[in-house]
């Protein structure tokens, strides 16, 4: 039987409106927020705990330590976006790009994405666990370590990215691609059932394989 190519993510374009520029200062938790742009704003440590962002771009914005705690991003787009920590635990992202940002640590566990796409960005260490990440796509992107232990992850694809640890355990996997992922080490392997590899990858991965199989392996 022929190997089915994975399904690939399905993603829509992003349109932008007429944007007004508030004060960010006047941005306080709970808000909805509607068609707005931030400019370097500056959010470091401000609570937006459970704001509602829809249509909104976020352009060259500071968010170190910004409490995003259910927040809800809809049909918006993060440019040259910098927050060396990150947090936003049981987050929603809709119809959202992230382009040329840097993201160091990110606490996004149990948050739920659709229909995004992340590109051109430096991102250290993202906590998913327990996330359901469904038509994602990553792209031109360097990711020191992607936790998506415990998550349900439908319709994913990497292109040209490198992937340091990328963490699997429980994992549910539908139709995700990794041959456009350079990953240097796999933690729980047994996870990564249901997603697409390359032949070099297969490879790669045959001394992880071996261990997690309990093979003994001897040269002849």
């Amino acid at each position: 039987m022929e190997p089915k190519e994975p399904k690939p993510p399905k993603i829509s374009k992003v349109t932008l409106g007429e944007l007004t520029t508030p004060d960010h200062r006047d941005v306080l938790d709970g808000d909805m927020r509607e068609g707005e742009r931030y400019v370097r704003a500056d959010f470091t440590d401000r609570d937006l705990d459970a704001a509602s962002f829809t249509g909104c771009e976020f352009d060259q914005v500071q968010l170190m330590g910004a409490n995003l705690r259910g927040a809800h991003f809809t049909g918006g787009r993060w440019s040259d976006v910098d927050a060396p920590v990150l947090r936003g635990p049981r987050s929603s992202w809709r119809r959202m790009i992230i382009a040329r940002s840097r993201i160091g640590s990110a606490e996004l566990y149990e948050s739920n994405w659709r229909d995004v796409t992340i590109t051109d960005s430096k991102l250290g260490y993202l906590n998913l666990r327990g996330s359901e990440w469904r038509d994602v796509i990553i792209s031109d992107c360097g990711i020191d370590e992607l936790d998506l232990n415990d998550a349900t992850v439908t319709r994913l694809a990497f292109r040209n990215c490198q992937v340091g640890t990328l963490g699997l355990n429980g994992a549910k996997l539908t139709d995700v691609d990794l041959r456009g992922a350079d990953l240097a080490t796999i933690n729980g392997l047994a996870g990564i059932a249901g997603a697409t590899i390359s032949d070099l990858q297969l490879m790669r991965m045959g001394p992880l394989l071996a261990r997690h199989l309990q093979l003994n392996v001897i040269d002849d």
